[in-house]
């Protein structure tokens, strides 16, 4: 099976490519560079998902394009909302025209559980709760969604759209997202913590080889639901992921409460039933046994 992962030098993109791989022609599109982060099993190009006419070659007879790249955070979204608006919608737009020309299969889509709800009108969140979201990286996220739906009904376009939950785990470094790794590093190199709020904020977390679980199966096969919540089922506070981080490395958090921000929501827990049902995926690592995989590598 002949694979694209945009953004396989990423966090998320990164461990999936180390998995599919193994048995896959597996090619890796992403803007960084470096060398000392890729496989020798993967093949790799730098290129940027705007450069319609670098990626139209390599397009030709995939089976698979994932789509994992997102130029913003919640966070930084709200800074240049043209910015966010130009590379993320706008270029998935050009993406799907050129996959669509070079006769690509299918797409898969890493949404965001986390934004394109909004703020919930019940909890676990189903695939049937109305999407409201409160940030700019919500609504840019949706409107990709809206984009890949439109391709699918005019060109044939096959797709599955994963809304995951907070994934975490083996290679993230960003200082800006995923709470649980900068915490950990935080509170192994004895620095504070600043929350938004009380810490009673509740999420569900899957770490990373769950989520690449789910990515590889929604790849095998087609089926008629096509978009699906992607959790570990379990609402976790925040003030529970720095107990169970002081739990586990016996270092006490320096924690600094602030004012809760307008772009967070207070409870957003995913009901994933349905791609339990259709794909038989259930996460299997838990919040401890992730945190201890993280110390390990």
């Amino acid at each position: 099976m002949k694979i694209i992962i945009l953004g396989g030098l990423g966090f998320i993109g990164r461990n999936l490519a180390e998995t599919l791989c193994e048995n896959n022609d597996v090619i890796v599109l992403d803007k960084n560079n470096d060398d000392s982060i890729k496989s020798s099993k993967c093949r790799y190009f730098n290129c940027d998902i705007s450069d319609t006419k670098s990626l139209q070659h390599l397009l030709d007879g995939v089976d698979v394009l994932y789509h994992l790249i997102s130029t913003t955070n919640p966070t930084t979204s709200a800074q240049n909302i043209t910015y966010d608006i130009d590379t993320n919608v706008l270029g998935t737009v050009n993406l799907l025209q050129a996959a669509v020309n070079q006769g690509a299969k299918k797409i898969i889509f890493a949404s965001s559980g986390g934004t394109v709800y909004g703020e919930p009108l019940y909890n676990p969140i189903d695939e049937k709760h109305p999407t409201n979201p409160v940030s700019s990286y919500g609504a840019g996220k949706l409107a990709v969604e809206k984009y890949i739906q439109v391709f699918h009904k005019t060109h044939g376009l096959d797709y599955c759209i994963l809304r995951f939950s907070n994934v975490y785990g083996r290679y993230q470094t960003s200082n800006t997202q995923g709470i649980i790794n900068i915490f950990l590093r935080r509170i192994l190199n004895h620095e504070p913590i600043e929350i938004w709020g009380d810490g009673t904020a509740t999420r569900d977390y899957i770490y990373v080889s769950d989520a690449v679980e789910a990515l590889s199966k929604v790849a095998m096969k087609s089926h008629t639901n096509k978009l699906f919540n992607v959790g570990s089922n379990e609402g976790i506070t925040v003030n529970e992921i720095i107990k169970t981080i002081e739990d586990i490395t016996g270092i006490y958090a320096n924690t600094i409460y602030k004012e809760k921000r307008s772009i967070d929501v207070h409870s957003n827990v995913l009901d994933c039933s349905l791609i339990s049902e259709v794909y038989k995926f259930n996460p299997k690592v838990t919040l401890h046994q992730g945190i201890e995989r993280i110390l390990e590598t």
